[in-house]
């Protein structure tokens, strides 16, 4: 289905929605007949990152792509969140996307993998994951991504910061680290024309970081 839409419906990129599953837990038999194809600019599915279908779209594993556009897009080794890093520039190779909503693709939900188990250092990956696609915004000058993006690494420094100080406490000098780098983004983000809301949260956390859950319940 997927060779389909990029051969016969010319597209560069072709997405399937996923299911997951646990165990033995799967449907293999459900009916996609009636299932639609519709079709997009890359853009568009880029802003699908910060969308409720940003898992389908980041996912490198769902997708089928055409080989010419994609092939000095590499990964980073010894890195993970990798998705994250590489899929926009694997998107933004494509002029026309298929987009698919039939569940092509079993994902099985493994609690010790990547995405579950215990919080580790290897996890602040992430952050590398999104320093990497808020640079490739930036060269291409994709202005209202960057600063989407930029909110999404703001909101993951501040959690990452309270994960290492409470799981981590043995090791201050990352939450020191993610801290300086909370607050240079902040102060980059005054030029956003973000909500006085979201800029007061922001700026809430990064002048009172242990004050900020007592204030918004959180954390």
């Amino acid at each position: 289905l997927l060779l389909d839409i990029c051969e016969n419906r010319d597209c560069d990129l072709a997405i399937c929605a996923y299911e997951d599953f646990s165990g033995n837990d799967i449907n293999w038999k459900k009916d996609i007949s009636d299932s639609n194809i519709t079709f997009e600019k890359s853009t568009d599915t880029l802003n699908a990152i910060f969308s409720p279908r940003n898992v389908e779209t980041i996912v490198v594993w769902n997708k089928m792509y055409k080989m010419d556009n994609i092939r000095d897009i590499h990964f980073t080794e010894g890195r993970i969140f990798e998705d994250e890093a590489i899929s926009a520039r694997l998107i933004y190779s494509a002029d026309r996307v298929g987009r698919i909503d039939a569940p092509l693709y079993y994902y099985y939900q493994n609690d010790s993998g990547t995405m579950g188990g215990e919080f580790t250092l290897k996890k602040l990956d992430i952050l590398w994951a999104l320093e990497d696609r808020m640079d490739f915004f930036k060269e291409k000058e994709l202005t209202a991504l960057y600063q989407k993006d930029s909110y999404k690494y703001m909101c993951k420094l501040l959690t990452h910061y309270y994960r290492v100080m409470h799981m981590k406490p043995n090791h201050p000098e990352i939450a020191t680290d993610i801290m300086e780098k909370y607050r240079k983004k902040r102060k980059e983000s005054l030029e956003f024309g973000w909500s006085k809301k979201r800029n007061m949260a922001m700026r809430l956390f990064g002048i009172f970081p242990g004050l900020y859950p007592v204030i918004t319940k959180k954390y």
